[in-house]
């Protein structure tokens, strides 16, 4: 073999390669896209295809970009709030707690608060705004 034709061959295995990339970036994308759905909208899957049971999040200060200053985090007692008032037809507990992702404890306690507060009212099992 000289080494013209192996130059050949590197450039056909080359050129066959791009060509394959080339076909499979939509696919990629498709499932990065897919991938990226699936964990905004299921949550973070384990390695075992099921999710964790409380997922415990590190917060960094968020940086306004404009003026570099930190833009405000909601209490979990807010997040709670917005919650309720944007199911005027009630949310249970569970569901709320799903939602802001925590735990469906201390979403009861925080319930308890709104409540004695009266910011919010309980019917039942469902929580509604006042």
């Amino acid at each position: 073999m000289t080494i013209t034709s192996s130059t050949n061959t590197i450039d056909e295995i080359r050129s066959t390669v791009d060509q394959t990339l080339e076909e499979l970036r939509p696919m990629a994308e498709a499932y990065e896209n897919l991938k990226k759905f699936r964990d905004h909208a299921f949550g973070q899957m384990t390695n075992n295809g099921s999710r964790p049971k409380v997922k415990v999040k590190t917060h960094k200060a968020r940086i306004n970009r404009k003026r570099n200053t930190p833009t405000p985090k909601l209490s979990m007692s807010d997040k709670v709030l917005a919650t309720v008032i944007n199911h005027k037809d009630g949310v249970s507990i569970s569901e709320v707690a799903g939602e802001v992702r925590t735990a469906t404890s201390y979403v009861y306690r925080i319930a308890r608060k709104l409540e004695s507060d009266g910011q919010i009212q309980r019917r039942e099992k469902l929580l509604l705004p006042v």
